[in-house]
C-alpha cells in the first residue's frame, strides 16, 4: 500500500468516525474497515508507533478506524454461518466486521488453547506464541517472584 493511498484511507476514516451517532454511515464503511484491516495485517500500516522515549502509544486514526469497525458491525454468530433463528448456538458471538482471524499452519503463529482469538487486522510474527491472556498474566507474575 502506497504513502498516498494511506492517506488517503486515513483521510476517509478520520470523516467518517466523526460523524454524529444519529447520522448513517456511508454504505462503503465495511470495505474501508476491510482495507485498513488488510494494511494492518500486511504491516503497511500500525496500529501503534514507539515515541522517542520508548513508550507506545497508539496511532489515533487506526483506533478510530478499528472503533469504527465495531460501530458499523452487527453481532453474528461465530464462526460465521447460516443462523436458521437467533436461538441458534453458536462457539460465540461477535462483530461480523471484526471477525477472528483465520490461521493456517503456514502463518507460523502457535496458537495455545484456552480462549485465544486472533481478529482480524492484527500483524503476528511467525513463531511468536498467542496464548490464552490468563495463561500470559500468571507467567508474568511467577517472574516477578
Amino acid at each position: 500500500m502506497t504513502t498516498a493511498t494511506i492517506a488517503k484511507l486515513s483521510e476517509r476514516i478520520e470523516a467518517i468516525a466523526s460523524l454524529p451517532p444519529e447520522i448513517p454511515l456511508p454504505s462503503d464503511v465495511e470495505t474501508l474497515i476491510a482495507r485498513l484491516l488488510d494494511a494492518l495485517e500486511q504491516g503497511d500500516v500500525r496500529a501503534a508507533e514507539q515515541g522517542a522515549d520508548g513508550t507506545w502509544n497508539a496511532v489515533p486514526w487506526v483506533k478510530r478506524g478499528i472503533l469504527l469497525g465495531f460501530r458499523a458491525g452487527r453481532v453474528v454468530p461465530m464462526p460465521e454461518g447460516p443462523a436458521s433463528s437467533s436461538d441458534q448456538a453458536a462457539a460465540f458471538f461477535d462483530k461480523h466486521t471484526i471477525p477472528p482471524r483465520a490461521l493456517t499452519l503456514r502463518d507460523g503463529v502457535r496458537v495455545v488453547p484456552g480462549g485465544t482469538s486472533i481478529r482480524r487486522g492484527r500483524f503476528r510474527s511467525p513463531r511468536a506464541p498467542a496464548e490464552c491472556p490468563v495463561r500470559r498474566m500468571r507467567s508474568r507474575s511467577l517472574r516477578r517472584r
